[in-house]
């Protein structure tokens, strides 16, 4: 079975990582894993996409971890005070297969207080040979006593010539030729995500024509017939009425569709200069992991009211 493009061509080891910007970080983490005292805590920040859990999974290997003792948990479906007390109570078990156990937590910050502070004793003293990596694109929601316990590693998107670099070796790698012109399209859309770039990628890469490939990225960008419709109604101010039937018909994650409005506005926004797909880009800035439905339906009747 062939395998999507961004899982084919994950970073494996740290010389792997991209980014002219990432290259301090991961020569201080191989300094720092190579030491014998090695940080027990360590917090991954920075924008969405840009490769933290990737790194997350290097440094558990690097550590000594095997698959079966790395631990990997998305907290923002995990996020209470019971999720809490079932990894401490896990963490106390020895590691299976390796030298030591490794708990990732992706988006960190969507945990409670309860979750955090929970967390403080087995973060501040885990059990031997047990690691702990936090990922977040929202430091400053962390408790500081959290943050506190962590050695902090900034984690940077990459340029868009380093994007465009990362398509064009693929592309050889793969035996496939796209016009220039889809690419630079492809790495505005992916906005320095090298895994969004390789997925817009993958999904043109065999269409031969370039206004296909092209029509194929904005396709790429909202590509669930219910969100399109929600794109355009927002759009042409349709009433709540008829944005809240839309809403109704939606499936997947609030965040997921909060992507998805904002890909299709920045499109509109850059190709015909609407002062009504920048006022829709400002009323979606914001995420809703704490909100969730509740706050991207909200937003929806917001800009419905505004008509």
């Amino acid at each position: 079975m062939n395998l999507p493009l961004h899982l084919k061509y994950r970073p494996k080891d740290f010389d792997d990582i991209l980014g002219s910007k990432n290259k301090s970080i991961i020569t201080s983490l191989k300094s720092v894993l190579e030491k014998e005292d090695k940080p027990t805590t360590i917090l991954l920040q920075g924008p969405s996409g840009c490769g933290k859990t990737t790194l997350a999974r290097i440094i558990a290997e690097q550590l000594g971890a095997r698959d079966i003792d790395v631990k990997e948990l998305n907290i923002s479906n995990t996020r209470g005070i019971d999720a809490a007390r079932a990894i401490i109570d896990n963490v106390r078990h020895k590691a299976l297969g390796g030298k030591c156990k490794v708990v990732i937590f992706d988006e960190v910050h969507a945990a409670t207080k309860d979750f955090m502070n929970a967390m403080l004793k087995p973060l501040e003293e885990p059990p031997p040979n047990t690691y702990f990596i936090l990922c977040t694109t929202e430091p400053e929601k962390l408790l500081k006593t959290i943050k506190t316990r962590a050695t902090t590693y900034q984690v940077f998107s990459l340029m868009n010539n380093e994007v465009l670099k990362l398509l064009k070796i693929v592309c050889k790698k793969e035996g496939k030729k796209v016009d220039e012109k889809v690419l630079q399209e492809a790495v505005r859309v992916s906005e320095g995500c090298p895994r969004e770039a390789l997925t817009i990628l993958d999904a043109v890469i065999d269409i031969e024509d370039v206004e296909d490939q092209i029509q194929a990225i904005v396709d790429q960008t909202v590509s669930e017939s219910s969100l399109r419709e929600l794109c355009t109604a927002l759009l042409n101010g349709k009433s709540w009425k008829t944005i809240s039937e839309i809403l109704k018909t939606l499936e997947g994650e609030p965040e997921s569709i909060r992507y998805g409005i904002l890909g299709y506005m920045n499109s509109v926004l850059l190709n015909s200069g609407s002062a009504r797909a920048s006022d829709i880009i400002l009323m979606f800035e914001n995420n809703f992991y704490d909100s969730k439905m509740t706050g991207l339906t909200n937003a929806c009747f917001m800009l419905s009211v505004k008509n």
